[in-house]
């Protein structure tokens, strides 16, 4: 994602998960050492301009420098110089969570650390990419979870863990997922379901 237009990023990512979301995509940062403080401070500022972007086109009132995460309208997400800030246009969600993973090979004994045994029953013996990409669905359902507090990524259970798109649950409470791939990236954005009954 690094060498692409974070214009062109934008406009794939809002095609690819439709009218719903508002999105907005930061970076990539300049050259240089990926680590130090300016770097960090460099990546805050622009994940909380993509924010402020978002809440703008979504009408929302909020300092983004000082909104706290999760939020029911709005999340965030870094990854290698790049933010992307994602909201919701529905005045009724209830939380919305977001992503943002390079690509790159994983370990598969993290498995254990935020699938739950079913689903590590599901999928077998599954393949880094895999893993790569239900880490992204985990983290978004996790952000999307306004109460979070005190959980881990394996409170959350996928029902079909193998889908791209699909419905993840902690209890109660109900979540839709979806993963998109990007060149070199896979970004997954979660919604919390308001309860009908």
């Amino acid at each position: 994602m690094s060498a692409a237009d974070p214009d062109l990023l934008e406009a794939e990512l809002a095609t690819l998960l439709g009218p719903e979301f508002v999105v907005s995509v930061a970076g990539p940062a300049p050259a240089g050492p990926a680590h130090d403080a300016r770097a960090h401070r460099v990546e805050h500022r622009r994940g909380r301009a993509a924010l402020r972007c978002v809440a703008d086109r979504l009408g929302e009132r909020v300092d983004t420098d000082r909104l706290v995460l999760p939020h029911p309208r709005l999340s965030l997400t870094h990854c290698a110089g790049v933010a992307v800030a994602v909201g919701v246009r529905s005045r009724f969600s209830t939380g919305i969570g977001v992503d943002l993973e390079a690509v790159r090979p994983v370990n598969p004994g993290i498995a254990r650390l935020f699938l739950t045994p079913a689903e590590r029953a599901h999928l077998g013996e599954a393949p880094p990419d895999v893993l790569l990409r239900l880490w992204t669905v985990k983290e978004a359902v996790f952000k999307a979870d306004t109460g979070n507090g005190g959980r881990i990524l394996a409170d959350y259970e996928l029902c079909r863990p193998a889908a791209w798109s699909g419905r993840a649950t902690r209890g109660a409470a109900r979540f839709r997922y979806r993963t998109v791939e990007l060149p070199g990236h896979l970004v997954s954005v979660a919604v919390h379901e308001e309860r009908t009954a």
